[in-house]
């Protein structure tokens, strides 16, 4: 990413072997962290939340805040901290729709808290 290169100073092809495949391993467990929570959120509208159990809307939600949550909670530091222009606006934006989501799927049908 542009902004980790501007951060730690050394642009990609600066970087010793060692660091590079440290990188390349941190961005691929970021990659497989969302892919585990996509399928797992497609699995839980798939099943669970059309079959209008209420408690797959807080499993969604909360997998959501967690993983939306954690993003900012990474992020806004190092915007804080550096100059580079680092996107946390994504991380809030999941975070505002997330919670949007769970407020308007309880008015669906089936997933209506009843406690």
């Amino acid at each position: 990413m542009p902004y980790h290169a501007e951060i730690i100073g050394v642009a990609r092809d600066g970087l010793s072997e060692q660091y590079s495949l440290v990188f390349q391993a941190l961005y691929r467990a970021t990659g497989a962290g969302m892919l585990v929570t996509g399928l797992t959120i497609l699995i839980l509208l798939a099943v669970p939340f059309r079959a209008g159990q209420p408690w797959s809307r807080w499993a969604l939600t909360m997998i959501g805040v967690v993983f939306s949550g954690l993003s900012a909670f990474l992020t806004l530091p190092l915007q804080a901290e550096t100059t580079t222009s680092i996107p946390w606006q994504g991380p809030i934006a999941g975070l505002v729709t997330i919670l949007i989501a769970h407020y308007l799927a309880a008015g669906l049908g089936g997933t209506e808290d009843t406690g």
